[in-house]
């Protein structure tokens, strides 16, 4: 048995079983798993047509340590 935890699997499954439940509330409504998916994909699109890749990295992730988990977590 595998597991996918790839995040664009995990989206699209959601969206089959889920599709017009709400996935996610905040201050400015809510957003169902459908209008999850295609945020997400408008989102991808415009990284695609900026540059990003698919593509591994080929230069090494730094470690994460609690420096930089503590900068994350502060507002911009």
């Amino acid at each position: 048995m595998s597991i996918d935890i790839n995040p664009a699997s995990t989206v699209a499954r959601n969206v089959r079983y889920f599709g017009d439940v709400v996935a996610i509330r905040y201050a400015g409504g809510d957003l169902t798993h459908r209008a999850l998916d295609d945020r997400a994909a408008r989102f991808a699109s415009v990284l695609a047509a900026g540059g990003a890749s698919t593509a591994p990295s080929l230069s090494p992730t730094p470690p994460l340590t609690a420096s930089t988990a503590r900068s994350w977590s502060r507002p911009c």
